[in-house]
């Protein structure tokens, strides 16, 4: 069976659209690249932003690790680098199960993991998770890891915080 001029047009122009649907989800869902920077940079960023974020991670973790996750959050939440900011506060226990609150609000929001990372990609924001390398700082966030003895790390970028 021989297509006809006008049927192999058409099948053409729906692959270029698929073609450029393709292309668009996949930019429109990769996270965007965030260089390493120094934690002065990252301080600057969060500075000069109006809405920040802390992003909770403990995800697959004991009750007693989650707790200390969480306890890091909170006193990196109080510390002045945040200030008056408008701050979106997310905890995540498991990658189907986050909870999302701003600072302002008494309302909270459930998520995907992947939605809260999304959710925070546009604003600066600190992720703290259990473990024990050192933090890291980017343009846009920061990685704390922190181990069973709540360790030095959070106090270290609590102290950051409270400059």
């Amino acid at each position: 069976m021989a297509l006809s001029e006008k049927d192999r047009q058409v099948a053409f122009a729906l692959l270029a659209l698929l073609s450029a649907a393709m292309a668009a989800y996949v930019l429109l869902t990769l996270p965007a690249q965030d260089k390493e920077a120094s934690v002065e940079e990252f301080a600057s960023a969060v500075l000069s932003s109006k809405t920040a974020g802390i992003l909770m991670d403990a995800r697959g973790l004991s009750a007693q690790d989650a707790r200390i996750v969480y306890q890091c959050g909170t006193d990196i939440a109080s510390g002045s680098l945040f200030g008056m900011r408008r701050l979106q506060i997310i905890g995540c226990e498991s990658d189907e199960k986050c909870l999302s609150a701003f600072s302002d609000s008494n309302s909270t929001e459930k998520m995907t993991y992947f939605q809260a990372r999304k959710a925070l990609e546009k604003i600066p924001y600190i992720q703290i998770r259990k473990g024990n390398s050192p933090a890291r700082f980017f343009e846009r966030h920061a990685e704390i890891e922190i181990d069973e003895g709540y360790g030095r790390e959070c106090r270290l970028n609590v102290a950051l915080t409270r400059q």
